[in-house]
């Protein structure tokens, strides 16, 4: 439930015509919002499919959906008035995700190993 949530919510985000962090002045802010909201898209994404008892292909999936759910969200900015499509919110959208990806991977290749004695 939070993971669709949390999709809901960006959608409604992206859906505004400016954002309290949009415009030139606040470039970095913009990109760090982008890379915070897709990195907790990815890890309730992650744990959604560890719920539902799937994580062994989650980490995948995530995979196949990151470039999809980013370039998805930014040409449906194309329709919002005062807003646009941009290659740096996809690479910030991306970044975030891919932190999570490689955090669950490390983890889970370190939970896996034998402990020494």
């Amino acid at each position: 439930m939070a993971f669709w949530s949390w999709c809901g919510f960006i959608l409604v985000l992206t859906s505004m015509p400016t954002t309290p962090w949009s415009g030139p002045e606040s470039l970095s802010l913009d990109k760090l919002a982008h890379l915070v909201l897709y990195a907790v898209f990815a890890a309730l994404f992650l744990r959604m499919r560890r719920l539902d008892g799937a994580a062994h292909r989650s980490g995948r999936e995530l995979l196949i959906l990151m470039p999809i759910v980013p370039l998805l969200d930014e040409v449906h900015q194309l329709f919002i008035p005062g807003r646009n499509c941009s290659w740096l919110d996809i690479l910030a959208d991306m970044t975030g995700i891919t932190i999570i990806i490689i955090a669950h991977f490390t983890i889970r290749r370190h939970a896996r190993k034998p402990k020494a004695l």
